[in-house]
């Protein structure tokens, strides 16, 4: 704020008064969260900065002479809505207690205050975009049960570029379809009484609450509160330490993403948009994120290799024993590798009639498959079981095949599950990658396409 916000509040204090005076009613200051949700604030961050915001606008007005009262009336609130139906029923809710909290404090009565909701754009996807009409009609849904007053939906593809009429249609037509099918508009805060979310509702505001106070308690080139916080870098610094462990969460799938880091559709068709989305300027502060743009950037990367050569990155399963054995750990690493764009070369195992594993065939089928990188999967029992005439003598199964896989030019080798107390001898024979539920997966991923020149 180049004018300081005392300067600023001045000339808003004029706005407001001209408004006033051709008849106008308000409310005239929006006390928004979007700008910190998009940046990666949690709920109760977001929460904490848009009361942080309402109390540095009374301030800033009584300073000018506005009776609290009247400043109170002035203001309106946004949040946003995303996906996590509960935790956003929660924070709606929450709201209202926690500003009835702050007017009680500076002796107004507490009064029925204007929130308006809008579908998170960091929860929408450039991949597999017709999840984000599921993703919105949540959102949307958990806003009004929260008791948002008007709730905008963004299109499913908002992420691509300009929306097309259809997908416009789409968005203005979900609110309208809860308010009458579900009839949300009907019962005054329908969550009342719920156990969890009324239990939610409470640790949020507390959270939140605290937070506020740390934000209120700044201070910095004789400005107080929000402003300090955003002079000092104290929020962005706060709002950091969110994006790091939700970044953490999404590269290891513990926050999974439905079309991009889990259930990709590698067959997807594109979307229509009117004009393609515009970059935003890499210079931006405070910078919004979308959850989905580290794993999109990996299909992107799959795409362009695919474009450019004329095939995708392969990876040959190299499935072990019966098909009971492989099935499950095969159907994840085919999941999680399609994360990342490459093509998965599945088989239905190699298995005889006993069940032992034809590590000819398997290599020949890896040879005839033109993939560079190979995948073993199968259960424990058969990995560590010991190989029937193997290279090395005292070789597992899984030890074996993989020197016969990198002796047949495999570039990379990996396993499907984790090593446990095998790993220095996997990795002597040739593996050096583990796919397993709680796996750095957007680590793997981007080694792998680096790997296959992508």
């Amino acid at each position: 704020m180049p004018l300081g916000f005392a300067v600023l509040m001045n000339n808003l204090r004029d706005i407001i008064s001209h408004l006033q005076g051709d008849g106008f009613k308000g409310p005239f200051l929006r006390c928004d969260g979007r700008p910190f949700h998009e940046a990666g604030a949690s709920e109760a961050q977001e929460l904490a900065a848009v009361i942080a915001q309402g109390a540095a606008y009374l301030r800033g007005l009584k300073a000018k002479g506005t009776p609290l009262d009247d400043a109170a009336a002035m203001l309106s609130f946004t949040l946003t809505a995303d996906d996590d139906q509960f935790i956003t029923i929660a924070k709606f809710r929450a709201l209202r207690l926690l500003w009835a909290q702050i007017e009680t404090a500076i002796g107004l009565p507490a009064r029925p205050i204007r929130i308006h909701g809008e579908t998170a754009w960091r929860m929408l996807t450039r991949r597999d975009p017709h999840v984000n009409i599921l993703r919105a009609t949540i959102a949307c849904f958990a806003a009004g049960i929260g008791g948002a007053d008007s709730v905008l939906v963004e299109p499913f593809t908002a992420a691509l570029g300009l929306p097309d009429g259809a997908a416009r249609r789409l968005a203005r037509n979900t609110s309208l379809i809860l308010l009458e099918e579900s009839n949300l508009h009907r019962t005054i805060d329908p969550a009342a009484g719920a156990g969890g979310i009324e239990a939610l509702t409470d640790d949020l505001a507390v959270k939140a609450w605290g937070l506020f106070q740390l934000v209120e308690a700044q201070r910095h080139e004789g400005e107080a509160g929000m402003v300090a916080a955003l002079g000092n870098g104290f929020v962005a610094e706060m709002v950091r330490d969110s994006v790091d462990a939700r970044t953490k969460d999404i590269g290891t799938r513990r926050l999974p993403i439905t079309g991009v880091s889990e259930f990709p559709n590698s067959a997807e068709v594109p979307v229509e948009v009117l004009a393609p989305l515009v970059p935003k300027p890499s210079e931006t502060p405070f910078p919004a994120q979308r959850l989905a743009e580290p794993f999109e950037a990996l299909r992107d990367r799959a795409d362009a290799h695919a474009a450019k050569t004329g095939t995708r990155p392969a990876i040959f399963l190299a499935n072990l024993g019966r098909v009971a054995d492989f099935t499950v750990r095969a159907m994840f690493a085919k999941n999680l590798f399609e994360v990342g764009g490459f093509a998965v070369i599945m088989n239905d195992g190699f298995a005889d009639a006993e069940g032992s594993t034809d590590s000819a065939a398997l290599v020949a089928a890896f040879r005839a498959s033109g993939a560079a990188f190979a995948c073993l999967a199968s259960s424990d029992a058969v990995y560590f079981a010991p190989a029937q005439e193997a290279l090395h003598p005292d070789d597992t199964l899984a030890e074996d095949v993989a020197r016969q896989l990198r002796h047949a030019g495999a570039e990379a080798l990996l396993l499907a599950g984790r090593p446990g107390k095998h790993e220095t001898r996997l990795k002597e024979a040739g593996i050096a990658n583990y796919a397993y539920a709680g796996c750095n997966v957007l680590a793997l991923l981007t080694t792998l396409l680096g790997l296959a020149g992508a």
